[in-house]
């Protein structure tokens, strides 16, 4: 089934991208392939494949696509899908810092930076902010964006690709496209490649693609903590 989280389009818009639903999961599905493929070779082959960490620079853009463009639906907002979101990610996030923590790569200092699912969580915290369009919420984004998103991974540049791609899928507009597009390409300082830039062609082509995959609700929020587990679990029986 195809929804469009896009109202009807004004002038200066370009068409806008409309996604199944089943497609929509199958990026999913393939944000956690590339995930996992890319922390078994951070956690048990000591990154010596260079094309896995390449691919798995895709993931987290891509995660945050699909987070984004499901915040963008109607309704969204009035249906409550922004607390549960933020619940669930603030919940598994802090599930998965046990075995982030002990895992150790890629962490900078001790605890930091937190896990992506909190990159998730400051980005879906922000976009409600701008949802919901009070006169005083620049007041709490600003400072939000400015020292919130010092704390996961990715950072500023995790935090505003979700939220251009948020905008983008709002106003579905060439400079729209372009905001989202800087985020990605400037993820190089931190991904040193621009693969990230690949989730575009990617939610392109998925507007022509109807796969019937089905949703199971939970599976992204459990599957993190419990796939770094498994890699934890590894390392300490095969050290």
């Amino acid at each position: 089934m195809r929804q469009s989280p896009h109202p009807p389009l004004a002038t200066g818009t370009i068409a806008p991208i409309t996604i199944a639903d089943g497609t929509l999961e199958a990026l999913k599905w393939l944000g956690i392939v590339l995930m996992t493929l890319d922390h078994a070779n951070r956690y048990l082959l000591a990154g010596q494949v260079p094309l896995l960490f390449a691919l798995g620079r895709i993931a987290m853009p891509l995660f945050g696509f699909v987070l984004a463009y499901n915040l963008a639906r109607p309704g969204a907002l009035a249906n409550a899908v922004f607390k549960r979101t933020r619940t669930r990610l603030l919940l598994y996030g802090a599930i998965a810092t046990i075995p982030f923590v002990a895992l150790k790569a890629p962490l900078t200092y001790g605890w930091w930076p937190l896990n992506v699912l909190f990159t998730l969580w400051v980005g879906t915290v922000l976009i409600e902010l701008l949802e919901r369009r009070r006169p005083q919420r620049m007041l709490v984004i600003l400072p939000l964006f400015a020292f919130g998103s010092l704390l996961p991974e990715y950072w500023h540049l995790g935090t505003g690709a979700m939220i251009a791609a948020w905008y983008w899928c709002k106003q579905p507009r060439g400079s729209s496209l372009v905001m989202w597009m800087v985020p990605l390409a400037a993820l190089v300082i931190i991904n040193q490649n621009f693969y990230a830039l690949l989730v575009i062609p990617l939610v392109y082509a998925a507007q022509f693609i109807e796969l019937p995959v089905p949703r199971y609700r939970h599976v992204f929020y459990v599957f993190y903590p419990a796939h770094l587990a498994v890699f934890w679990l590894t390392q300490a029986l095969f050290a």
